[in-house]
């Protein structure tokens, strides 16, 4: 997987085989400055020095989650 994020302060993940995306995460309201993944966790830093720690689900989780929704996106690691 690929995780990058930008000036509109969304984290985006990729497929790094096929480089096709899988989701956005809103995770600042201004210019990301930097990611770190460590272990379950992707840690956030925006242009002010503001940081956040976000949790990835288990693929359990999601997939327990988008069984009674009829459009849920599946994405495993």
């Amino acid at each position: 997987m690929i995780v990058a994020g930008g000036g509109d302060g969304l984290v985006r993940f990729w497929d790094a085989a096929s480089g096709r995306p899988l989701w956005t995460m809103p995770a600042h309201k201004s210019l990301l400055v930097g990611i770190r993944v460590e272990g379950d966790d992707i840690v956030t830093r925006r242009f002010s020095g503001d940081i956040s720690r976000w949790t990835l689900p288990k693929p359990k989780q999601v997939i327990e989650a988008c069984s009674d929704h009829e459009r849920c996106g599946i994405v495993s690691r």
